[in-house]
């Protein structure tokens, strides 16, 4: 038996010595319900011919004051890690990190981003390709407008401030205040402050919204600045609020969050990044791999919100959708 044992140490040990090494940079942290979709779908995606680490940022519970250090942190480990090949998750990771990257640097590739590549500087370098990160607005919003009985014309999506929304918000009003989407006039705030997101959320039905998309909310602070639980954030919303809440991300989704809608999921995205990983494995170049738009998304929703708002959906989205609970 102990010999047994003893082999499969062994052939363990060896495997391992043979796997190629992908360190993943985080934006955030692995807790995050994002940060864990997409690790998950790169873990199973790439299989045990590859050893995953990963290093967290945590930009959305330190201040920005922090971001270049934990930054500097990370290019550190990347220098005594030495990783075959360097995943980069989200805006700000990306922001602080491009810099440091040569065509000298292992492959890199990115996922999760909301921002213009030229804003990064990533442009035009050899070894960088990557996923790009696009909310399904338009098709979210007309989603919506079929869900809901006398609508009165007007949507509110809610942001945190933090870099990911800003870079959101960008792009998908352009500098424009509102957009006139499927009949209705669609505005967006964004919000850093606990105390002015529930102000918000409690005069959304006089303000004459007939719904709220809530966008991003993990960086949102207290008056002593003091980092908000993004959990605490969504319940105390979903309670609180007069009119329907719909999602842009399937971690607002769910019993005691938002009802659902046409949402973007981090499996994929690590799914598409080890497809990237494994063609650059196999002699590609990152150079000839186009980054890519995010996938379609799909149609998520809670039944206990559903239910609670007393919403049926249209037959043609109710054969498509994806139930939670």
């Amino acid at each position: 038996m102990k010999q047994q044992l003893l082999i499969l140490t062994l052939l363990v040990l060896t495997f391992s010595f043979g796997a190629k090494n992908v360190l993943v940079i985080e934006s955030y942290n692995a807790a995050y319900e994002w940060d864990a979709d997409y690790l998950s779908g790169l873990k199973s995606t790439l299989g045990t011919a590859y050893n995953v680490t990963n290093f967290e940022m945590d930009t959305k519970r330190i201040p920005p004051s922090e971001f270049q250090n934990m930054a500097d942190k990370a290019w550190k480990l990347v220098e005594t890690s030495k990783p075959d090949y360097i995943v980069i998750g989200d805006d700000n990771a990306l922001k602080y990190l491009a810099p440091k990257i040569t065509n000298n640097t292992p492959p890199v590739i990115f996922l999760g981003i909301n921002g213009s590549l030229n804003n990064y500087g990533v442009v035009g370098k050899k070894n960088v390709t990557g996923i790009l990160e696009r909310p399904l607005f338009q098709s979210s919003i007309m989603g919506m407008t079929s869900i809901l009985p006398n609508l009165k014309g007007k949507a509110l999506i809610l942001f945190d401030d933090g870099t990911t929304s800003k870079e959101a918000v960008n792009s998908i009003f352009n500098n424009n205040r509102t957009l006139q989407i499927a009949g209705l006039t669609v505005s967006y705030k964004q919000i850093g402050n606990i105390d002015t997101w529930k102000e918000t959320i409690n005069n959304a039905d006089k303000a004459g919204y007939d719904f709220i998309i809530i966008g991003l909310y993990q960086t949102i602070k207290d008056s002593n600045n003091k980092h908000v639980n993004a959990d605490d954030v969504l319940a105390w919303t979903s309670i609180n609020s007069k009119v329907p809440l719909f999602g842009f991300w399937s971690f607002s989704v769910g019993k005691g969050k938002t009802i659902g809608g046409l949402v973007l999921e981090g499996v994929s995205q690590g799914n598409d990044v080890a497809e990237m990983i494994k063609k650059i494995d196999a002699g590609m170049s990152p150079a000839d791999i186009r980054p890519l738009a995010g996938k379609k998304g799909h149609l998520l929703f809670s039944k206990s919100e559903l239910s609670r708002w007393k919403f049926s959906l249209p037959e043609n989205m109710a054969k498509s959708a994806i139930y939670l609970e």
